[in-house]
């Protein structure tokens, strides 16, 4: 690897603070998961609409799809 500008050992040593590294940022990646709610009956959604300025009739729009899914989502008594 490395063996050219440095000695053997380096290389080691230099491969061994990669593994270690590599294990500490994959652990801190797995912690920062979300956690699965427990309640199967409950979905969170959220939605960045503008529902002011220039855009208002977009947002406005999607916002009365979305609660119309939710709606017949609810009526039609499908899990999640």
């Amino acid at each position: 690897m490395l063996g050219k500008f440095f000695p053997r050992q380096y290389d080691r040593f230099l491969f061994r603070i990669l593994i270690v590294l590599s294990f500490i940022g994959a652990v801190f990646l797995s912690s920062a998961l979300p956690v699965i709610s427990q309640s199967a009956d409950t979905v969170e959604i959220a939605a960045a609409l503008s529902l002011t300025g220039d855009s208002y009739t977009f947002g406005q729009g999607s916002l009365e799809g979305i609660q119309l899914a939710i709606e017949e989502a609810n009526a039609s008594r499908i899990k999640p």
